[in-house]
């Protein structure tokens, strides 16, 4: 990274904050997507019960202050009991958004990528969509009479699920409290049955910088809002950097959490509540690690996600009526299941999810994650106590011991869990990307 880097941060985060109001209309727009007239969904006798799922991007489990961490991230969120952390289905927002509204995992729904390496800004890899028979809970709850809402402040959400949605607001790295404003305003306008998706942004990049600071002022770095030292060779001024940008991320999330409380403040007891992450987000936490498996050509590596199927990655956070029922690892794939199950579908089952309903989960259950967004194609095995993470093109396995976080050797585990690696599965159609999209993917530093 040059010195220059946190001059031309600035340079584009300004460009990004006078430009885009000029395209407003554009962005920030409600968009009624043409169904096609499919046969396929299948019309379901559900309760009325109101639906609202809530994906906060880039959260961490491990950030949570109910998990013991050292700052009081989430006031709120540690008050609600049904709690647990669960393995997300990719480590990316383009993949992991499917899997938790189809209960898929990658290999079954099709967005994604094909090939071994992948990287959106360069030829490398065919980026794809979902498969035309893969059904989304926004087409189940809309078929069976409820009004339904989708939006996002960030554009990749939108972007893999694309055609599967009848209503969508892309609202373009709109803070919290402006969607959850907008979101109360459509509920008190709307008659229920309701089901609705919202999609926070504030802990990606370029991340949130709230008003208010409980952990006290954030340092005058330069490029906090995005990644700077994505390489080993740290440099002068490292450790600064690095802490600060921690303490800017963990006070976007108490701004996140302080939404939420007033969210859940305007929702009726009965509406069913979900709250949980796509991905998770590495900061620093494997650097050499991430060096030796997972840099790829672009030489970036130890920051942010997309790159690593690893625990600080993977791990999200799940709230979520009965998750605590499971015995085994839950999976981001068991949420549409155990919706539907909360809305009155006795046997989720005969739909064909990969996710399975909490009170069915056992001790020796395996999921999956994949779908890299953007180095070496990987592929991950995962139980309570162990994540092995396969590299395809190397056929390296990496075994992480879960309860400690550390990587370690065990050839039995190893032989074991490698038996439960998926097939490649079949990937959806090309994914056409306008220049709107274009733009959106590089603010959010998917193109370089």
């Amino acid at each position: 990274m040059s010195e220059d880097s946190g001059l031309l941060d600035s340079i584009r985060d300004q460009l990004t904050k006078h430009a885009l109001p000029y395209y407003s209309f554009a962005i920030n727009r409600w968009n009624r997507f043409q169904q096609s007239s499919r046969g396929d969904i299948p019309k379901l006798h559900l309760n009325g019960r109101d639906v609202v799922i809530v994906v906060i991007d880039c959260l961490r489990a491990d950030r949570l202050s109910r998990t013991g961490y050292h700052r009081q991230t989430t006031p709120f969120l540690d008050t609600i009991d049904m709690h647990r952390t669960a393995v997300s289905a990719a480590p990316w927002t383009y993949a992991a958004v499917p899997s938790i509204l189809s209960g898929l995992f990658p290999h079954n729904h099709g967005a994604g990528y094909v090939g071994d390496y992948r990287d959106r800004g360069s030829d490398d890899g065919e980026m794809t969509s979902l498969l035309d028979e893969t059904i989304l809970l926004p087409e189940l709850f809309d078929a069976a009479g409820y009004e339904t809402y989708f939006s996002t402040a960030i554009a990749t959400a939108e972007l893999s699920v694309r055609g599967h949605l009848p209503h969508c607001k892309i609202a373009h790295e709109t803070p919290a409290d402006e969607l959850v404003s907008e979101f109360l305003e459509w509920w008190e306008q709307t008659e229920g049955p309701r089901f609705s998706y919202l999609h926070l942004g504030d802990l990606h990049e370029p991340l949130t910088v709230p008003n208010e600071k409980p952990f006290g002022d954030i340092p005058d770095v330069d490029g906090l809002r995005r990644w700077r030292y994505q390489q080993a060779n740290f440099g002068p001024g490292f450790n600064q950097y690095r802490e600060a940008r921690k303490k800017l991320y963990d006070t976007a999330l108490y701004f996140v959490d302080q939404q939420l409380n007033r969210l859940m403040s305007h929702l009726p007891d009965d509406a069913l509540v979900v709250i949980t992450s796509d991905h998770g987000e590495e900061m620093w936490d494997r650097v050499e690690l991430s060096e030796q498996y997972f840099a790829g050509k672009r030489g970036i590596y130890g920051v942010g996600h997309g790159h690593a199927l690893i625990p600080e990655v993977l791990d999200v956070p799940l709230f979520m009526d009965g998750v605590k029922a499971a015995d085994g690892v839950v999976s981001t794939v068991d949420i549409a299941p155990n919706i539907l199950s909360e809305s009155g579908v006795e046997d989720p089952s005969s739909l064909q999810f990969d996710g399975q309903q909490f009170s069915e989960i056992m001790e020796e259950r395996v999921a999956h994650a994949g779908e890299i967004g953007h180095g070496l194609d990987q592929q991950a095995v995962v139980t309570d106590r162990w994540m092995l993470t396969r590299v395809s093109e190397s056929d390296d396995y990496i075994l992480i011991d879960r309860e400690c976080g550390e990587v370690t050797e065990n050839k039995g585990v190893v032989e074991s869990l490698n038996k439960h690696f998926p097939n490649r599965g079949h990937s959806g159609p090309q994914q056409e990307i306008d220049k709107e999209t274009q733009d959106r993917l590089s603010d959010l530093g998917y193109i370089s």
